[in-house]
């Protein structure tokens, strides 16, 4: 007996069961081709996966180290060929055959080696340019070294931009503190001489007012002290 999922009515009114099976094999069923592609390179790369990696057994290794050690030394030695032809090259450009080797006549050997004998000089000689021009390079190259070390300790360095930034500070603080100078002296209180407790004020008239308030016999009495009457004579 097949299992029930769901119902679902259509439009002609008839109630229509669905398979649990029909479902399954509906769903597992490719929709498109883009899918059938898409699962076709996720099986070939499972299979690519699966295939077992290449390995190497020792006396295999053993013939690969050997060729290619037999390989190297073919390299070096026709390096080193190439390099010995080359030089009898040179030497053969510079030198010469050997021309001289088979000859018994005593005149054409005393010629030889005069011929060799100016050869020497010749070559002593060029040795002898090449040394003193060599000499004289070393010695302008000293002279150089000097003078460019001279105009490094005569160059002057700027100025950093750290350094300017500080001064710029500095100045900064420097007015700020000039005007709150100016504005502390604006603010004091402005004082003139007659303010000055030390000044001598002009009399307001209390004395006399002292001197009216006071009675009659005191008036008559003498304000001189008893000091006053003695004379520089008695002294």
């Amino acid at each position: 007996m097949s299992l029930l999922l769901g119902t679902r009515k259509p439009e002609g009114g008839q109630v229509l069961v669905t398979d649990r099976n029909a479902v399954l094999k509906r769903s597992a069923a490719p929709k498109s081709a883009a899918q059938i592609a898409v699962r076709k390179q996720l099986e070939e790369s499972i299979v690519r996966s699966k295939k077992p990696r290449f390995h190497i057994d020792a006396e295999r290794r053993k013939k690969l180290k050997a060729l290619l050690l037999k390989h190297t030394a073919d390299n070096i030695k026709e390096y080193h060929e190439k390099k010995a032809k080359e030089r009898r090259n040179f030497l053969t450009e510079i030198i010469g055959k050997d021309s001289h080797s088979g000859v018994e006549d005593a005149d054409r050997l005393e010629e030889v080696c005069r011929a060799y004998h100016q050869r020497i000089r010749q070559l002593h000689q060029e040795n002898y340019d090449l040394e003193c021009s060599a000499r004289a390079n070393d010695y302008l190259i000293n002279e150089m070294t000097i003078q460019v070390n001279e105009l490094r300790g005569k160059f002057v360095k700027p100025t950093l931009r750290s350094v300017a930034a500080a001064l710029a500070s500095e100045t900064k603080s420097s007015a700020e503190s000039k005007v709150l100078a100016r504005s502390f002296r604006r603010s004091l209180k402005v004082r003139t001489n007659n303010d000055s407790p030390l000044t001598v004020r002009e009399d307001s008239g209390w004395r006399t007012a002292i001197d009216k308030s006071r009675p009659e016999w005191i008036k008559q009495t003498s304000r001189k002290s008893d000091f006053d009457d003695i004379s520089e004579q008695d002294i």
